[in-house]
C-alpha cells in the first residue's frame, strides 16, 4: 500500500461504486487521473458533468452543475469542491472551495442536501 492508508487505497483494478441514498441502483465509475466533474446536467446547458446526478432530482437538492471534482491520485481518489453554491461534505466535515480530501472506502458525501456513500471495490 506504500504508505497509504488502507481504507483510502484506490488501485488501478478497483472500480467505484456511488450508492446515492434512496436509489435502488449504484453509479459504477472507473475513476481516471484526469478530474471528472460530479454535477448536473441543466436543460438550458450543452455542458454534462461525467457523473450527472440529475435523475437524483439533483437541482432540487442543491447539487451545483459543476459541484466537486474526482480523480485518482498517487493510488487513492481525490475530491475536490469545485466552489459549489451549496458545498460539498465528507462525513460531516465541509470542504472549502477547492479544498481537496482523500476519499476513504463506505465515505458518506453530501453535495448540496443529496447524500451517498462510496465503495471502492476490485473488479
Amino acid at each position: 500500500f506504500d504508505g497509504v492508508d488502507p481504507d483510502a487505497y484506490f488501485g488501478d483494478d478497483m472500480v467505484l461504486y456511488i450508492q446515492v441514498r434512496g436509489a435502488r441502483q449504484m453509479i459504477r465509475i472507473h475513476p481516471r487521473a484526469e478530474e471528472m466533474v460530479i454535477g448536473r446536467q441543466a436543460d438550458d446547458s450543452a455542458m454534462v458533468p461525467d457523473i450527472d446526478l440529475a435523475a437524483f432530482d439533483a437541482e432540487n437538492m442543491g447539487v451545483s452543475r459543476l459541484h466537486a471534482g474526482l480523480k485518482r491520485q498517487d493510488n487513492t481518489l481525490v475530491l475536490t469542491d469545485m466552489g459549489s453554491l451549496n458545498k460539498t461534505h465528507i462525513n460531516g466535515q465541509r470542504l472549502h472551495a477547492h479544498e481537496v480530501r482523500v476519499l476513504h472506502d463506505g465515505d458518506e458525501l453530501r453535495l448540496g442536501r443529496l447524500q451517498m456513500r462510496v465503495y471502492f471495490r476490485l473488479e
